[in-house]
């Protein structure tokens, strides 16, 4: 996740994800901090006016400590300043909570004092109640975001080498890893950053910086898609999604299966480990819950394909699972129907509050496939009471989060945002029963592996032994299966539909040799073709980003509806782009990577590798965007035998494999490259143009 700038007033060590304010918010000040989201119920997580009580007649020396025992009765105190100056300040998570302390306590005797006690006026007001221990009203340029900071940490830990640079006027740390310390002056807050950035403090290298200002709230539900110039001069979006399709139009979108759907009782099915589960025939032979039946019915699902036979009842058994089957062929539902079931069995409660804490986890590599996901899931759960969340980059927080406060029983997400929500205390994994990794094999690569370990080494993630994990993916190379062990029961199974990593079987493969700089003209030959229907969706994939706009340039300055989705899209473009495509406004589609795992669009006729991948993987999962669920589709690859040698001779390897036919020339080619290892999904997508679904 990348930084566009850190130690908002608002509390949170902000991201790829952070928000500027919209046009005409207002900068505040004040020692009011929460997170963007908020951590309690009610008022809590922007501003504080309304659950701060302004305290007169304390002791100089007087601690929380000393309050905390009168005041647990009346709520949760999230923040207590004592400027030593005879108040103190008591911030409440809710404006009721405050009153109510209020109401009770005014005029009462507090460790031998009688207190008086009223709402504490905003920061900037005059008159008792205003203040809160700075000089003047604002504090913006004297507060100090200090990233890196324990729980326990307290303004003792930084005293001593911080009073040396000046008057310290608070001091608050939300136990988030970060904490704020404000001084009376700018001057001063520079001085201490200067002497005590990257110095270690109460045994932690403490980073610091000036405090951004603090943000007027915007409410999610007013919220609208925006966009800002960051620090560089980067434009950048923050995406508020339109609401939800209701669920009816979802059941009309999906796939129906295709003339060759019979063929998948043919396919070979091994199943790998002890005490196997027996398939079932039957979606109703699964046992599953009435309404779930209703809703497959819905989907027009009848037959569950090979995958679904065997891995629904994988689930249900309780048993962790990697599952590999070839592209298009239901691995969604054959893990979202169990779940579903199990949770509708249970009554899972999707809780509601400051903090989501989900029985079921999906990470996808990309933000389009988080959306399709959820779609599913959305489908498969209506009518019940689970809810399904979504959460993926480029989309305000605030929006997604309180989505999350209204209950989550499965959460579909990017890896990046949900670290982002998890460090935040957004997400707690507490009653964490299921984690999916969709497409596990990107997942478990060098990219992502990082971040899964990370989610799964949160104090709260229940133990592999106390989860259900489950794998899914069209491509499963050797290192990626031993890599899963990690993640993984002792007694798992693994379940392979087909050959492993296999190319689809009904995608009609063909391959064109085409030299690097006559591909565009062979494409618009290609897609200009008299017996072409025009309206037909075809999927055109190239390399790079700057590729993908080139390409698509060419293709609408010769008449052709084509429209481009890459990484460096905003995110209200990409899903923009997609509708276009699956709707037939814009049949054509130029992408990157990003298009290549897991999209599952009605229609697609055809996909054409302008640029061939360098990774056969890769080549596998673009294809499969076509010849879905037994349908029939088309391939067509450039091959430039200077740039393509490598990747060509896996590609043959597999369609020797799946008994395709291969003509002489590209065997030659092939057979012309060098050594090196079969299979696998590299890292790498080449030079720093290329498009990689990296993404949170």
């Amino acid at each position: 996740m990348s930084d566009d700038g850190w130690g908002d007033d608002d509390g949170g060590w902000e991201g790829a994800e952070s928000e500027p304010a919209p046009s005409g918010s207002a900068a505040g000040g004040g020692n009011d901090v929460a997170s963007e989201s908020g951590d309690g119920g009610g008022n809590r997580g922007g501003n504080e006016d309304g659950r701060r009580i302004f305290c007169k007649n304390v002791s100089d020396d007087a601690t929380q400590d000393d309050f905390q025992e009168v005041l647990e009765p009346f709520g949760e105190v999230t923040d207590f300043y004592n400027p030593g100056k005879g108040f103190c300040f008591i911030t409440f998570s809710t404006d009721e909570e405050a009153q109510k302390c209020i109401a009770g306590l005014n005029g009462k005797e507090i460790n031998g004092q009688e207190v008086q006690m009223n709402i504490a006026k905003p920061k900037g007001e005059k008159g008792s109640g205003g203040g809160g221990g700075g000089r003047g009203s604002d504090e913006e340029g004297r507060k100090i975001f200090i990233h890196n900071v324990t729980e326990e940490a307290t303004l003792e830990d930084f005293r001593e080498e911080a009073e040396k640079h000046g008057e310290i006027t608070d001091f608050y740390n939300p136990k988030k890893g970060f904490a704020f310390i404000t001084f009376s002056s700018k001057e001063e807050a520079e001085a201490c950053i200067a002497a005590m950035n990257d110095t270690e403090v109460a045994g932690q290298t403490v980073q610091m910086n000036i405090a951004k200002p603090k943000r007027e709230r915007v409410d999610p539900d007013d919220e609208v898609t925006r966009t800002y110039e960051d620090a560089e001069g980067n434009m950048k979006e923050v995406y508020v999604p339109a609401p939800d399709a209701p669920v009816d139009e979802l059941y009309n979108m999906g796939i129906s299966v295709g003339i060759n759907f019979e063929k998948y009782k043919s396919i070979p099915v091994e199943v790998t480990g002890d005490d196997k589960v027996k398939p079932i025939t039957t979606f109703e032979a699964a046992g599953l819950r009435p309404l779930l039946l209703e809703n497959i019915k819905k989907c027009s699902y009848k037959t569950p394909t090979p995958i679904q036979k065997h891995g629904i009842p994988i689930i249900l058994a309780g048993r962790d699972l990697m599952g590999c089957a070839q592209t298009g062929s239901g691995k969604t539902c054959a893990y979202m129907v169990p779940i579903i079931h199990s949770l509708i069995a249970q009554d899972a409660d999707p809780g509601s509050g400051s903090r989501a804490a989900p029985q079921a986890v999906v990470l996808t590599p990309t933000r389009e496939l988080a959306n399709q996901v959820y779609s599913e899931a959305r489908k498969f759960a209506a009518g019940s009471n689970i809810k399904c969340r979504v959460a993926f980059g480029g989309t305000s927080s605030s929006f997604q989060n309180s989505r999350l406060q209204q209950g989550c029983n499965i959460i579909v997400s990017t890896t990046g945002r949900f670290i982002d929500f998890m460090d935040k205390g957004n997400i707690n994994m507490e009653n964490l029963q299921y984690l999916v990794l969709d497409e596990a094999d990107r997942m478990l690569d060098d990219g992502f592996m990082p971040d899964v370990q990370k989610i799964l080494e949160n104090p709260n993630t229940p133990d592999k032994d106390k989860r259900q994990t489950l794998l899914f993916s069209a491509t499963f190379s050797d290192d990626v299966q031993t890599a899963a062990q990690e993640f993984l029961k002792q007694n798992y199974l693994f379940l392979s539909v087909g050959l492993i990593g296999g190319v689809c079987s009904d995608v009609k493969q063909e391959f064109l040799k085409v030299d690097q700089f006559d591909k565009r003209e062979k494409l618009e030959e290609l897609l200009q073709a008299p017996d072409r229907n025009p309206t037909d969706r075809t999927l055109v994939f190239v390399q790079t980003k700057k590729n993908a706009d080139f390409v698509t340039a060419n293709l609408c300055q010769n008449g052709l509806e084509a429209v481009s989705i890459h990484g460096d899209r905003f995110l209200s473009q990409r899903f923009e782009a997609l509708e276009n495509f699956r709707s037939g406004l814009k049949p054509v589609l130029v992408a990157t990577a990003v298009a290549a795992r897991g999209l599952d669009i009605r229609g697609v006729e055809l996909v054409i590798n302008y640029d061939l991948p360098r990774e056969v993987d890769e080549y596998v999962h673009r294809i499969g965007r076509t010849g879905r669920v037994g349908n029939p589709g088309r391939s067509i690859s450039f091959v430039d035998e200077a740039e393509n040698a490598d990747v060509v001779k896996k590609i043959v390897d597999k369609c020797v494999k799946a008994a395709v036919n291969v003509d002489d020339w590209l065997v030659e080619i092939a057979e012309s490259a060098g050594g090196g290892e079969d299979g696998g999904d590299g890292a790498a997508n080449g030079d720093g143009d290329d498009d990689d679904d990296e993404w949170g």
